[in-house]
């Protein structure tokens, strides 16, 4: 029996394009505090403040384009010195803290916030930058064998281990976490009870013991680290679009990105059997809110735009074509007639279906499961943009 007790975001990144701030004379506060830690001895923490209410440190340099660094126990703040409403990139840019997320509702956090930083700045928009969605099951630490348990599919095609870098971690003979893949998803799977003793983090306990721990049992967590080009593909932009999606995001990764199960003799890995604790990861989307079946898609180089111009360019041939003969009003008529005629065709309907698998970087002979079940009971596949 594996019981979980804990799901949502560990860790939340979001940029704010701001237009303007309100009082740019009030900045003064964080030079002299930046200029006051750079100052100390032993390389100091940085400077203690009060920003607009709120206590922060005021670190001794910047970061990568950012005049200043402001950081408390809940969230850390990089502001750039001249707005430009996100042209460049966003000119705050926040990381959210894990007990500040855990501790509140993500939704709360992040509209507390937001109208927080609306009282000293003109934000225009916000983008999310990066997200770790992760679920706690009360189980001890599997055994993972990455050469034949992990399944994958990358670039549409069911593959294992080999096409998805991993890495193992012991600790004497202890297992204590395994690490998947780079760049856009990064997944990870680990002891968090021997994690959180560690890191001195047991306000994680207490969170545990509210929904079901025994205290004593092993926790592992199985975590996916999303950046923003994977994001982008999930239909995810700004905050709003993330609460939005995160039940599909959590979905695609643990059902076609990333699956464990017991080898078996079919030549087809993805019809091996499903461990039966990973069985309980793939069902906790349903802690992360409603299922709307978004896949991900991702752009090919055909944009949209630029097929419109070749279809417009070559509708616009074949009515010239029948105004030769028939003349303009009838020409016009009989290409508009045909057009209607395809698009309103069960037949044309079923054609871009098949073609929307195509263009979304899908498989046609391995879709996702989702895909598979929604066909099965007679749905329509939907990929949104």
């Amino acid at each position: 029996m594996y019981t979980v007790i804990g799901s949502g975001i560990d860790s939340l990144v979001i940029g704010f394009n701001v237009a303007g701030y309100r009082d740019p004379e009030s900045f003064k506060i964080l030079e002299q505090a930046k200029e006051e830690a750079s100052e100390k001895l032993f390389g100091g923490k940085g400077t203690g403040i009060d920003w607009y209410g709120k206590p922060f440190v005021v670190h001794a340099r910047g970061a990568k384009g950012y005049e200043w660094v402001l950081e408390n126990a809940d969230v850390s703040i990089c502001i750039a010195r001249k707005p430009e409403n996100g042209r460049i990139y966003p000119e705050l840019y926040v990381t959210f803290r894990a007990e500040y997320l855990w501790s509140f509702n993500e939704r709360n956090v992040v509209y507390d916030l937001k109208h927080w930083l609306s009282t000293w700045a003109i934000i225009t928009g916000d983008k999310v930058s990066r997200c770790d969605l992760c679920i706690d099951l009360q189980m001890d630490m599997p055994q993972i064998n990455l050469a034949n348990d992990v399944v994958t599919r990358a670039k549409g095609k069911t593959e294992y281990y080999g096409s998805l870098p991993a890495e193992h971690y012991v600790n004497g003979k202890r297992d204590t976490g395994y690490r998947f893949g780079q760049g856009a998803i990064i997944s990870r799977i680990y002891d968090k009870s021997l994690e959180v003793v560690i890191s001195q983090k047991e306000w994680f306990q207490t969170l545990w013991s509210a929904h079901g721990w025994d205290g004593v049992s092993a926790v592992t967590r199985v975590e996916f680290q999303c950046r923003r080009d994977f994001l982008k593909e999930m239909s995810v932009d700004d905050f709003w679009s993330l609460t939005e999606r995160i039940s599909d995001i959590w979905r695609y990764c643990v059902q076609d990105w990333l699956t464990i199960r017991t080898p078996g003799n079919d030549s087809h890995r993805h019809r091996w059997k499903i461990k039966d604790w990973w069985n309980v990861i793939e069902e906790g989307y349903s802690f992360f809110g409603e299922l709307y079946g978004v896949l991900r898609y991702k752009q090919k180089k055909c944009k949209y735009d630029h097929l419109m111009r070749q279809a417009r360019g070559v509708l616009l041939t074949a009515a010239a074509l029948c105004c030769v003969s028939t003349g303009t009003i009838y020409a016009t008529s009989q290409v508009n007639q045909e057009t209607a005629q395809w698009f309103n065709s069960d037949e044309f309907k079923v054609e871009v279906q098949n073609r929307m698998i195509e263009v979304g970087g899908m498989n046609n002979e391995k879709l996702p499961k989702l895909v598979e079940d929604v066909i099965k009971f007679g749905g329509e596949l939907i990929i949104a943009y």
